[in-house]
């Protein structure tokens, strides 16, 4: 299932002027490839083992679990394909490895189109 976002395509931290290039260089860094225009993904949810995670650009990854909520690396960029990639950022620490690997997203938000 999709829908669209009201908010306008955007990498955090990055400026407005960069975005497009950033959006392309880190498409290549993660492996994916650049989704068009009308295609780029705001947020996903989806399941790790049990927990219930969803990643929104520009915000920590959430992680639902029985033992509550937790906060993941800040989410940069969302890929499609199989499987989706997310990018996140570099300072992420623990055991983030980048990208994030997800198989079958559910709810996904696209960005406003163009």
């Amino acid at each position: 299932m999709s829908s669209t976002s009201d908010l306008d395509f955007f990498i955090p931290l990055v400026s407005a002027a960069d975005t497009e290039n950033f959006y392309v260089q880190l498409a290549y860094a993660v492996g994916a490839r650049p989704a068009p225009p009308d295609r780029r993904i705001y947020s996903i949810e989806f399941k790790s083992n049990k927990d219930q995670c969803r990643a929104t650009i520009g915000n920590p990854l959430k992680m639902v679990s029985s033992a509550g909520v937790a906060d993941g690396p800040l989410v940069l960029a969302i890929f499609p394909g199989v499987p989706y990639e997310i990018a996140i950022s570099s300072d992420a620490g623990g055991d983030w490895h980048n990208p994030i690997r997800v198989g079958n997203p559910k709810n996904i938000q696209l960005f406003r189109p163009r």
